[in-house]
């Protein structure tokens, strides 16, 4: 198999509606191999790669069981080693791309001397679909956080001894990264956010300053983004709820997770849509817009 400059590895369960629009969408931004995990599937996935038109470039694995991610993400460095410059780690619900319209792989030419980087997302609500409405993602979400928004989950936490009443105790939201990294120089995922690398180096973030953890030391969003849809729908939210976490720690109520949604419908960001407004299926904002 010939080598790669950018691949992404990712683990799913019951995406079939929105794998297609997923992988096209990132063939798009140059992404030229998918490594994907399949965690009990119950839809029909294969259907919906084979409709992206990309199937070629996808490698499907199995990855049973309850908390697969670390390690669906532990077997891709270690599998797949050899086949990519770079692998980004991302869901599903998460559309990587350079805000600028340059290609992902020219963007990660600026980090080659770099283990990995560090990408902020920014966080999507529902913008009041009660159902999955009919379209792409891409379109129909564009109602999202504040970029500096902070929700009050324990592991967000500065430090511990913080008082958890005090929102300036938390890091805000979208300081969250997840990582593409160089899986030359990898050893073994810690978190699905981030990595330990060969010789004790660093990731960077996008403006090259070296950082550890999960946690980026600003929010940056010029040269590299993710768009994470992480509440769909309503109607959506409550199965991704029911469907529990694939890492670890106990399942999010319902409940907490409408309150952090109301958090992400503040602002307007249609950044995206000139990305993937050639998608198969994609319609105008408005009836009147190209």
């Amino acid at each position: 198999m010939a080598r790669h400059t950018l691949a992404i590895g990712a683990i799913f369960k019951d995406e079939a509606p929105y794998l297609a629009e997923w992988i096209a969408f990132h063939a798009r931004m140059g992404v030229e191999r998918f490594f994907l995990y399949d965690n009990e599937s119950r839809d029909d996935w294969r259907a919906a790669i084979d409709a992206s038109g990309q199937a070629g470039r996808v490698t499907a694995l199995s990855c049973p069981g309850s908390a697969g991610q670390v390690r669906a993400y532990r077997d891709c460095i270690v599998r797949f080693r050899g086949e990519a410059d770079w692998i980004a780690f991302i869901d599903c619900d998460e559309f990587l791309f350079a805000p600028d319209g340059t290609s992902l792989p020219a963007v990660l030419e600026e980090y080659r001397d770099h283990p990995a980087v560090g990408v902020n997302w920014v966080v999507f609500g529902t913008g009041g679909h009660e159902q999955r409405p009919a379209g792409l993602v891409t379109r129909n979400y564009w109602r999202r956080g504040r970029t500096d928004v902070v929700v009050p989950y324990p592991a967000y936490l500065r430090r511990p001894g913080l008082d958890p009443a005090r929102l300036d105790s938390y890091r805000p939201m979208n300081s969250h990264v997840k990582s593409i990294v160089r899986p030359a120089l990898t050893l073994h995922p810690l978190t699905p956010h981030h990595f330990a690398y060969a010789g004790g180096a660093r990731a960077v973030d996008e403006e090259g300053r070296p950082f550890d953890g999960p946690w980026s030391p600003g929010i940056g969003l010029t040269r590299l983004r993710l768009n994470h849809y992480w509440s769909k729908s309503f109607a959506e939210l409550a199965a991704k709820t029911a469907r529990g976490r694939a890492w670890i720690g106990p399942p999010a109520s319902l409940e907490s997770n409408r309150a952090v949604e109301r958090l992400m419908n503040a602002e307007s960001d249609t950044t995206i849509f000139p990305f993937a407004r050639h998608l198969p299926g994609w319609r105008p904002l408005f009836p009147e817009a190209a």
